[in-house]
């Protein structure tokens, strides 16, 4: 990734709040929405993380990790 500009995750990021209001979805779901990228070839990170294409994941999106 060095060079690369890091892409946010606005869906991803979208669908994380989403989650986070839904109290029907366990905290297990909501964890896992962290890790959602909007990149078009299905990439999934950490929390922290970046897919190797430069998405960022759904929570470093918010600025919450």
């Amino acid at each position: 990734m060095s060079g690369e500009k890091l892409k946010r995750s606005p869906k991803a990021a979208q669908a994380l709040v989403d989650a986070m209001g839904d109290t029907m979805m366990s905290f297990s779901e909501v964890d896992d929405a962290q890790g959602e990228t909007d990149c078009p070839d299905g990439c999934f990170v950490e929390p922290d993380g970046v897919c190797p294409h430069g998405w960022l994941s759904a929570a470093r999106t918010l600025g919450i990790v």
